[in-house]
């Protein structure tokens, strides 16, 4: 171990000790000294007091190892040591910039906060005066002029309307366009009116239902092509001229001037349906009841 020769300041812990500091004069032997003599070991750490003051017993920093304090018992170095104590780390100095940061982030939302409550309280703009409009001077505006409508144009339209509304009343009730049929054409009509759809068709048979269920504009009848004391081929006749169902009644005997108007499928009472010719009626005659 090389000799050591300086001076260490001590500051005694123990705080029954008197807190002085000494400067202390140790003289280390050489390695190959101790290596000789392990007895002097603990001798050759003896301190001399430069004041020739007794070293009072305690722990003091090893100057060979730092890391490690030794006990001195007031006359010379023992083998006992310990871990010397880690000094405290030494605080980082704040440098101001988190809390920089932080007054201003506070700064910006209060700013924000204010905004929005001016803002909320601040009056709605008055959108009638604040709009611009534009209005047409009084001597530019085009005067306007209604023509008084002429009621006797108007009495003349409506007459011509009623007219050729009688006019094509009159050409769909007209007998002359609906030709006879025997039996078995109308049995051919009926078993695929679609294939004869628009044909003008004169028919007997007997009213079988005209009540609220099939209403103002429909009737069942029950029809032959020819008058007959029982009528087979169940049809049912709606309506084609207004009115015409307006005396008709269940169990009349009737002739019918019709138009062949296809198919229709009904529910019937049983719970069922069923699908009849239908026939478009522009003239009813009623001839007798049952």
């Amino acid at each position: 171990m090389p000799g050591i020769s300086g001076s260490t300041s001590v500051r005694q812990l123990d705080s029954d000790r008197c807190a002085t500091e000494m400067s202390i004069e140790a003289v280390w032997p050489s390695r190959s000294l101790i290596g000789r003599h392990p007895d002097r070991e603990l001798l050759a750490y003896a301190p001399r007091m430069t004041q020739q003051q007794p070293m009072p017993p305690g722990w003091y920093r090893d100057p060979q190892t730092p890391q490690v304090e030794r006990w001195w018992d007031g006359h010379a170095w023992t083998a006992q040591t310990r871990a010397a104590p880690v000094p405290p780390a030494k605080q980082k100095r704040s440098t101001g910039v988190g809390w920089w940061l932080a007054g201003a982030f506070a700064f910006l939302l209060v700013a924000l906060v204010v905004a929005v409550v001016i803002t909320s309280q601040a009056p709605a703009p008055d959108k009638t005066n604040s709009a611009t409009t534009k209005s047409t001077p009084a001597e530019h505006e085009t005067p306007t002029t209604s023509t008084p409508v002429d009621a006797a144009e108007a009495s003349r339209s409506s007459a011509a309307m009623s007219s050729a509304m009688a006019e094509a009343t009159a050409r769909e009730q007209d007998k002359t366009q609906f030709k006879n049929i025997g039996d078995r054409d109308w049995q051919l009509i009926a078993k695929n009116p679609d294939a004869h759809l628009g044909e003008k068709v004169v028919i007997y048979g007997k009213v079988t239902q005209a009540d609220s269920v099939t209403g103002d504009d429909y009737i069942r009848v029950s029809t032959e092509a020819q008058p007959a004391d029982y009528y087979t081929i169940n049809t049912i006749a709606k309506e084609g001229v207004n009115g015409v169902f307006a005396n008709v009644v269940e169990g009349d005997i009737v002739t019918m001037w019709v138009r062949v108007w296809g198919t229709k499928t009904y529910d019937t009472t049983l719970g069922g349906s069923t699908t009849a010719p239908e026939v478009k009626v522009n003239v009813i005659e009623v001839t007798g009841h049952e």
